[in-house]
């Protein structure tokens, strides 16, 4: 076993413990073979993960036609009764309970007719369009954005932490494959967030600096993770990812996407964009799932920055291996099959 630690800006910490495992491979004749296995230690909430990357090689290998044949199937046996088709939304879906709904541009929010919070609210969008592509995702997120943050406002101040999510298609936890969004608001952050803003408060009373700040300009001084940097965001590959192919945008001085204007809500899309298409067009995948983090509350200007993750799920197929098994669900240590700089490398090259 090696420990790697290696220091970023500030106290940002990054910690790899490298171990080795032998065995005779039935493969080879018996023949020794020896598999790396990184633990990575996540700077910002401290939990770990395993990446072994020959572990890819259980994957079976499915035929492009195969996949998009699923897909295919998939959509079409849901045209007939799909609720958020225009033929049907209007009378099969619900209303606030002030009787209306909110639509803005391409994106129509409703409540969640099934609800896990008293904010849960979903965006369907395009009602016209049954069928979309991952890139396709990247038309509407302006008007994905910009409707949550009406439908935030709306809700009042009582609610300080926002959450604008989507899962697509079925393997990243969608029950419709008509695409649409998960937001909600809450008076309490998410377990992530929490972990986050609890490190992120101990982090400023140590050093006096903003952790997610420390954290991105680590990330664009280290630069093997570094997918793009602009004028108020940067993007790289998750140096501890939770999932695979986990990218993180963070903003450089917002932590609250109400205080977003027209040219802030386009400057946090335009990375989200790069990402989903580099997904679908340089990674070849069709699922993903995607959280924007954010919150109103003063006090942590000084320890939060807007967060959005990114991460592609398993191909649809029939019959596939879940993504998380005993490891992720029970010891909450996701196993990965794929080295950050690697994607980093492949969508920068991509963008």
């Amino acid at each position: 076993m090696k420990i790697e630690i290696s220091r970023g800006v500030g106290g940002i910490k990054y910690v790899k413990i490298v171990e080795k495992c032998r065995l005779q491979d039935p493969r080879a004749g018996f023949s020794i073979k020896e598999y790396v296995i990184e633990r990575r230690r996540d700077p910002l909430t401290g939990k770990w993960c395993r990446i072994n990357v020959e572990r890819a090689l259980r994957e079976r290998k499915v035929e492009e036609k195969e996949i998009e044949e699923t897909v295919k199937k998939v959509f079409d046996e849901y045209v007939p009764t799909c609720p958020f088709c225009s033929s049907r939304i209007e009378n099969t879906t619900p209303k606030f309970e002030e009787g209306d709904r909110i639509y803005h541009g391409k994106v129509i929010i409703m409540p969640n007719l099934y609800p896990f919070a008293e904010t849960h609210a979903i965006g369907v969008i395009d009602p016209d369009r049954h069928v979309i592509d991952v890139s396709d995702v990247c038309d509407y997120i302006v008007d994905i954005i910009e409707g949550s943050i009406t439908y935030f406002r709306r809700l009042g101040f009582r609610y300080r932490y926002h959450y604008i999510n989507m899962n697509f298609l079925f393997p990243a936890g969608s029950s419709i494959p008509h695409a649409h969004i998960q937001i909600f608001a809450t008076e309490y952050p998410s377990v992530y967030h929490e972990d986050i803003l609890r490190r992120s408060v101990r982090y400023y009373d140590k050093y006096c600096r903003n952790m997610m700040v420390d954290y991105l300009l680590s990330e664009i001084q280290n630069s093997s993770r570094l997918i793009i940097a602009s004028e108020d965001t940067v993007t790289f590959a998750a140096f501890c990812p939770r999932s695979y192919n986990e990218v993180h945008i963070l903003h450089m001085y917002e932590h609250d996407v109400l205080s977003l204007d027209k040219r802030g809500v386009d400057s946090l899309a335009e990375p989200i964009c790069r990402v989903l298409k580099g997904f679908r067009n340089i990674l070849l995948q069709r699922t993903f799932n995607f959280a924007i983090l954010s919150t109103s509350r003063k006090k942590h200007s000084k320890h939060f920055r807007i967060m959005v993750r990114l991460c592609t799920r398993k191909e649809p197929v029939p019959y596939y291996t879940n993504d998380i098994g005993f490891i992720e669900l029970l010891h909450e240590e996701p196993v990965i099959i794929t080295y950050p700089e690697d994607t980093a490398k492949k969508l920068r090259h991509g963008t």
